[in-house]
């Protein structure tokens, strides 16, 4: 992604993460989209969530549940089973 002049998913990285800052300083909060890192092993995918962390202000988050329909119970949420 970083190596290559011609390739367009870097101004889609700098777009979204654009978005989340402004959303995160401002205090609005807006609904975002999804970022997907993938590639082989040691292409900086780690590296860079760290940096995305880091510039939101250590916002990250888990949204599988939310991705694929599950609500979690209450009990769920607040660490106590049901």
């Amino acid at each position: 992604m970083f190596g290559d002049q011609n390739n367009r998913q870097l101004d889609y990285l700098y777009g979204w993460l654009r978005m989340g800052i402004e959303a995160v300083y401002s205090g609005t909060g807006s609904p975002g989209q999804a970022l997907v890192t993938a590639g082989p092993v040691n292409s900086a995918k780690s590296l860079t969530q760290g940096l995305i962390t880091e510039i939101m202000g250590g916002r990250s988050a888990k949204p599988y549940l939310y991705m694929t329909g599950v609500r979690p119970s209450m009990g769920i949420c607040s660490g106590l089973s049901t």
